[in-house]
């Protein structure tokens, strides 16, 4: 099965749908990014980036660079 869909864990608590667009424009055609958030609207340090292809997607985990990241989120 061919995946389009990333799982980003580990994101810092400032970063944003539009920061994760811009980490991850240089992989391809992004169909949506999210960051969840908890029902305070905090982020709960995770999201998702959805590729348009395949190929976008798995050129991300072929990357070394996943690593991009300093902290773990904070407990709210």
């Amino acid at each position: 099965m061919e995946f389009t869909n990333i799982y980003v864990k580990n994101l810092h608590v400032d970063v944003d749908e539009q920061g994760l667009q811009d980490l991850f424009s240089q992989f391809g055609k992004m169909l949506s990014v999210k960051v969840m958030r908890d029902d305070s609207g905090h982020s709960r340090g995770f999201g998702f980036v959805n590729f348009e292809k395949h190929e976008e997607a798995q050129k991300v985990g072929a990357s070394p660079w996943l690593c991009f990241m300093e902290e773990a989120p904070s407990q709210h």
